[in-house]
């Protein structure tokens, strides 16, 4: 069987390279129509739903696949659910999604930024600078910033916002000025 692709040859320097590019035919097979009448692909499944995946898999010996695909899951999650539940007899408890926070701050935070701001009148990198030392808080200045912002009590600064000088592109003029070639000529005859 011979397999389609697009040939391209390219050289660099004395050497001819010749590539064969062939068409991507994973995403055609495995791509799926989607129509707006059909629920999105990833749905949130509700602790009911967790509940009711468990009972059916593990009470009622229903089929794994079919369950998947009465609640619109993959049968791998499903499998995984009903092991949870055999193992424990407790039904999983799903945990919340997305990512955990990348610092605990103290619930009291923003009223020290404020309180150190009315009392010194210091900017937010030696608010967070105190904020560190003194009270051992891991705090990022741009966090500082954010809570004086909120309170009306800096400002925003346009001068140091976006990028003061604009992109400069080196361009060439012409495509081979960067070439460079040596030669010299041999007096013999029809030699170089």
């Amino acid at each position: 069987m011979k397999v389609p692709g697009i040939f391209y040859l390219f050289t660099v320097g004395f050497e001819a390279w010749r590539i064969r590019i062939y068409p991507c035919s994973v995403r055609e097979r495995c791509r799926q129509p989607y129509t707006s009448d059909q629920p999105a692909p990833a749905v949130k499944l509700s602790q009911d739903d967790v509940e009711r995946i468990c009972q059916r898999v593990v009470d009622h010996d229903m089929d794994t696949s079919y369950v998947a695909q009465q609640f619109d899951i993959t049968r791998r999650h499903v499998q995984r659910l009903a092991k949870a539940y055999r193992e424990t007899g407790n039904i999983p408890i799903l945990e919340t999604p997305g990512r955990k926070p990348y610092a605990e701050h103290p619930p009291d935070l923003k009223q020290r930024v404020l309180d150190l701001r009315e009392q010194l009148d210091l900017g937010a990198v030696a608010i967070a600078h105190i904020l560190r030392h003194r009270d051992g808080i891991s705090i990022a200045n741009n966090k500082v910033n954010e809570i004086l912002l909120r309170h009306a009590e800096a400002r925003v600064n346009r001068r140091k916002q976006g990028r003061r000088r604009p992109w400069v592109r080196f361009e060439r003029c012409l495509s081979g000025v960067t070439l460079h070639m040596d030669w010299y000529h041999n007096n013999a005859p029809g030699e170089w």
